[in-house]
């Protein structure tokens, strides 16, 4: 499954919310206020040049710098970041660091895009494993025949006897079978029993669930629709995907990919459990 459509302004729309929505370490700063989309003004035509037609803001802010940014969204894309001059004639693109090396723009990011997206992570469909009374929650996007979908979800085992609750959010991208065995799981009168049951018998050589596919119900392929719509405006560019917030900050944290096992716990704020030897290769 093709993640975007290939036309010059969507794609350079995907690739720029791609490189704003991996910027990684920001440091807060204080954020400017909130414009309600429906009293946003008229996005400046240079953007819409850049972006594309169709594209629209649906945020604008303030800069210390003089110029003022924009969220800008265009279809089923990631939002993304775009700046123009006062006058709206130039704009521009990339990062802005202030005198202390803090990047603004991650910042930016977080609070515009990341932030009013967090309530539709807890709106999703996800199937829900670990302590019931959770001292950390992590929403994980996966495929049940992604590999490394697979060794997180055995890295993770031992972490929900230290109190962390996962809920996996299902996709069904990787395979022709994919969503048929993502549907297995939904469906099953218990899925987190299913999702066991899909890990226990996974078959690496093959990377392939260990569940047989079954036929989506209309609601089942609407649920796995809107899970992946929501990755992908997430900027997920991937499966295995983490989302949470940071323990010490509050701050929404996104993981793209296998995260190194040998320091997961810390990642979390929960204590370090020793890798499962079998899993060395991605410690």
């Amino acid at each position: 499954m093709s993640f975007i459509r290939r036309t010059s302004g969507a794609l350079f729309l995907f690739t720029l919310s791609l490189t704003i929505l991996s910027a990684q370490g920001a440091q807060a700063v204080a954020s400017e206020s909130l414009v309600p989309e429906a009293s946003v003004p008229p996005l400046p035509e240079v953007v819409t040049r850049v972006a594309g037609a169709g594209t629209h803001a649906t945020q604008a802010f303030d800069t210390p710098t003089g110029l003022k940014g924009w969220v800008i969204e265009k279809g089923e894309l990631p939002p993304a970041l775009i700046y123009t001059t006062s006058d709206g004639k130039y704009a521009f693109l990339g990062n802005i660091v202030d005198a202390a090396g803090r990047n603004l723009t991650a910042s930016y990011v977080e609070t515009y895009i990341q932030d009013p997206m967090w309530p539709q992570f807890e709106r999703s469909t996800f199937i829900t494993e670990g302590a019931t009374k959770p001292t950390q929650v992590v929403y994980a996007v996966m495929d049940p025949n992604c590999i490394y979908c697979h060794i997180l979800w055995q890295a993770l085992q031992p972490y929900e006897k230290e109190g962390l609750q996962v809920r996996w959010v299902p996709v069904g991208i990787i395979k022709p079978d994919s969503a048929g065995k993502a549907a297995a799981i939904l469906q099953a009168s218990d899925p987190a029993a299913a999702l066991k049951a899909a890990h226990a018998g996974y078959v690496e050589q093959e990377e392939s669930a260990g569940i047989e596919p079954v036929k989506l119900s209309p609601e089942t392929q609407a649920e796995l629709l809107s899970n992946l719509h929501l990755a992908q405006r997430f900027g997920m560019r991937g499966t295995p995907m983490i989302v949470f917030r940071d323990h010490r900050t509050d701050k929404l944290v996104t993981l793209s990919g296998l995260p190194k096992l040998r320091s997961l716990g810390d990642t979390l704020g929960l204590p370090q459990v020793p890798s499962d030897p079998a899993l060395k290769s991605s410690w």
